[in-house]
């Protein structure tokens, strides 16, 4: 039983998201995941995927609740059983629905950045790949309620985090740090080493 966090960007979640979901390059074009919203994806011991479930902290409106909306609309077009788990409270329920002792894998999109579309006043929305921006004070909010939000299924479920993996981006870094600062878990971010995906670097912790 191993449960990783991954935090990066929304191309490479797009490709990640893939085989799990059993998603084809049709179902991902144009699609947006989640922003600065964890999505824990259970997997069985056969390593098949159980459940869905797209954190919120109770107390705290969806950072990006329209991508949340496609995200769910393109599981359930899949027949990919998913739910907003409101935390704390709404933790024991999903926990309630899997008996089995399989593996998590927890998908954490950065927060909102300079050059997200939901900036106020400014000229957003546009697309930056591997480009280098900041996220803004919301951004850092949103990834440190996602953390808490993560805290309260870690705690409840009496797991450990076993690896942390996150890229070069500034963006999904710091996202990864405010969540696992959230989740009392900083050591991780003291083991990144790098490896080389798709001819970009990857952290990853070891």
């Amino acid at each position: 039983r191993k449960n990783y966090i991954v935090s990066t960007s929304g191309n490479t979640f797009r490709v990640l998201s893939m085989d799990p979901f059993e998603l084809t390059t049709k179902d991902v074009e144009g699609f947006t995941f989640p922003l600065g919203t964890p999505v824990r994806i259970h997997f069985d011991r056969e390593g098949k995927v159980t459940s869905i479930q797209i954190f919120q902290l109770s107390g705290r409106d969806p950072p990006d609740p329209d991508n949340v909306e496609a995200f769910q609309t393109l599981l359930n077009n899949k027949g990919i059983t998913n739910r907003i788990v409101w935390s704390p409270e709404g933790v024991p329920a999903a926990l309630a629905e899997e008996p089995d002792t399989g593996g998590n894998l927890v998908f954490d999109r950065h927060g909102q950045t300079e050059s997200s579309d939901t900036v106020p006043d400014a000229e957003g929305g546009y697309w930056v790949g591997w480009y280098q921006v900041d996220l803004t004070p919301a951004g850092r909010l949103d990834a440190a309620a996602g953390g808490k939000a993560l805290a309260a299924w870690v705690d409840a479920a009496n797991l450990t985090i076993d690896r942390a993996f996150t890229s070069d981006l500034r963006r999904a870094q710091d996202t990864l740090t405010e969540a696992l600062n959230a989740m009392r878990l900083q050591k991780l971010m003291n083991r990144l080493g790098r490896v080389r995906l798709n001819g970009k670097s990857l952290q990853v912790t070891h």
